[in-house]
């Protein structure tokens, strides 16, 4: 019985050692199989670093704040523009179609043909605005960074939360920034929250692309400027809702259009004289009218 009892256990523990070495080769094989994966994900996002930023929710429970949720998106996709290591980065009107999509983040990654996208959502509490994200591998849906953000909704820091976001987002993507890029980023357009608030309703209306938006548009485009004469960005997107209005959807007559739309030009060259932006549409414009 005893010789028994002692067989009985060897055997026990056999079994056991068996058991445990095996666990022991699927957890290792397993692993390096993740790790692989994982370093064939991040060679392919070094290799070719593009990302479409998909519109952030609104999740602030008032649809009304729609504006914000789209601006806020625009405003990271304008940032990650700046950013040269980055090869391609999705327009915001490219991306808007995919705002309320059943389409899964492969389809649109192959769509837009880019290996990352940006998801997102927006939430308000009182003087606080967060952000959650999500950075995911496009063809593999693998999630590769999340992270909140949260600030007091006021000019200076949301600007802040817009720099941190795309910083963030670059880091994420080994993409580099440069430090004229990094300032460029940093750059604080306004220091009135409501002439930002004015802007992005603006742009929000804009982006709508009909008659009565682009007066809408106009509108709240004009109240910004009145909040901050020195703020670029109203006068250049009035100008641009002047010369689409006018040259593209015939909602204007064109030669009135393009006189209010240099007129506008003008005076954001006065604020600033170096701004890339101003001097695209003033070339586009005096080509087609001057």
């Amino acid at each position: 019985p005893i010789v028994k009892s002692i067989t009985k256990k060897k055997t026990l523990w056999t079994i056991f050692l068996i058991l445990a070495l095996l666990a022991a080769s699927f957890y290792f094989f397993g692993s390096m199989a993740g790790e692989t994966e994982g370093l064939k994900i991040n060679e392919t996002i070094i290799a070719h670093k593009s990302i479409a930023v998909l519109p952030f929710k609104n999740w602030t429970g008032s649809p009304d704040l729609e504006y914000i949720s789209d601006g806020m998106t625009d405003a990271v996709i304008s940032r990650l523009t700046k950013i040269e290591a980055i090869e391609k980065v999705i327009p915001f009107t490219s991306s808007l179609p995919y705002k309320n999509t059943e389409k899964s983040i492969q389809e649109i990654a192959k769509e837009l043909r880019v290996s990352t996208l940006l998801q997102g959502n927006l939430q308000i509490s009182g003087d606080q605005i967060k952000i959650n994200l999500q950075l995911i591998h496009g063809s593999s849906n693998v999630h590769l960074w999340s992270e909140d953000y949260t600030k007091e909704w006021k000019s200076d820091e949301i600007f802040e939360l817009q720099t941190e976001v795309v910083e963030g987002i670059a880091a994420n993507m080994n993409a580099d920034i440069a430090k004229d890029e990094l300032a460029d980023i940093k750059k604080t357009p306004t220091k009135s929250k409501q002439a930002y608030s004015y802007y992005l309703q603006g742009e929000f209306q804009r982006l709508k692309g009909n008659e009565l938006s682009y007066s809408n548009a106009i509108s709240l485009y004009k109240k910004a400027i009145a909040a901050d004469s020195n703020f670029v960005e109203p006068y250049i997107d009035m100008a641009n809702v002047w010369h689409m209005g006018g040259s593209v959807w015939g909602f204007y007559d064109e030669q009135i259009a393009w006189g209010n739309a240099k007129a506008l030009l003008e005076q954001a060259l006065q604020v600033e004289p170096a701004n890339q932006r101003v001097e695209e549409e003033l070339n586009t414009g005096r080509f087609f009218y001057d």
